[in-house]
């Protein structure tokens, strides 16, 4: 019993971690695909299907690609053949012209990979606050995944160690040590989650900050006010800010 305890605890954690375990293509329409990539040439890139990692290889133009984000945190970004030109200076005084339209920006600010790619060709200092901002919202999103599927295993573990009994009714070795395994696991779970919430909440004020200083540097006279709730970490803890 207790040799298929440790076998079911780390099949359990291996599915866990195989749920992050992929490369992320995103393309330049905005779509996802989970995919684990074979091959980055001149002008291709090769990729398995996620859900197939056994079947035929996949072939996409790099043209197509705008990032590819790979299971170890690091990531590639294919330039446009026709990049986004650098700001200039207005013919009619000091205020920087935007390369791009005010409906464009809209668009570009519902997509983070793009938004932030296009801040680090265009004003490095706001790429700066909206990385950061980015970086804190995915590790926030990677320990809330993580700590749920703790959370999830920490239950199963109670239940079938509950459920592991002799005839008197009372908890085997077994049983007792898959309670308290799981009850582990629940704790470690919970605590996960409740740092992913800070996290993610700093991290997407980080990132709606950095966007907003765009847009009201570049098209102050075209914005149109909007009260935002900030959480946000101050020297005497945690706050909640709202702007007027």
């Amino acid at each position: 019993m207790t040799k298929r305890f440790f076998i079911f605890v780390a099949s359990m954690l291996l599915s866990v971690a195989g749920a992050w375990a992929q490369d992320i293509i995103t393309l330049r329409n905005g779509d996802d695909i989970e995919a684990l990539v074979q091959e980055i040439g001149t002008d291709e890139v090769k990729y398995k299907k996620f859900e197939n990692p056994n079947g035929p290889n996949y072939t996409l133009k790099k043209s197509e690609i705008f990032m590819i984000r790979y299971v170890n945190g690091s990531k590639d970004v294919f330039k446009d053949e026709a990049p986004v030109p650098i700001n200039v200076q207005s013919m009619s005084g000091n205020q920087q012209d935007p390369p791009i339209d005010y409906a464009t920006f809209t668009q570009l600010r519902r997509d983070d990979n793009r938004m932030e790619e296009f801040l680090r060709t265009n004003d490095n200092a706001l790429y700066e606050q909206f990385h950061k901002g980015a970086s804190l919202r995915r590790s926030g999103g990677s320990l809330l995944g993580v700590g749920l599927g703790l959370s999830v295993i920490g239950v199963i573990m109670m239940i079938a160690g509950s459920n592991n009994t002799d005839y008197h009714g009372d908890l085997t070795d077994d049983g007792a040590l898959l309670v308290v395994v799981g009850s582990a696991g629940i704790v470690v779970g919970e605590a996960l989650i409740i740092t992913s919430i800070p996290l993610s909440a700093v991290g997407g004020s980080l990132k709606r900050r950095a966007a907003d200083s765009y847009e009201e540097k570049y098209f102050g006279n075209q914005t149109t006010f909007q009260p935002s709730l900030n959480f946000g970490i101050t020297g005497n803890g945690v706050g909640l800010a709202l702007k007027f």
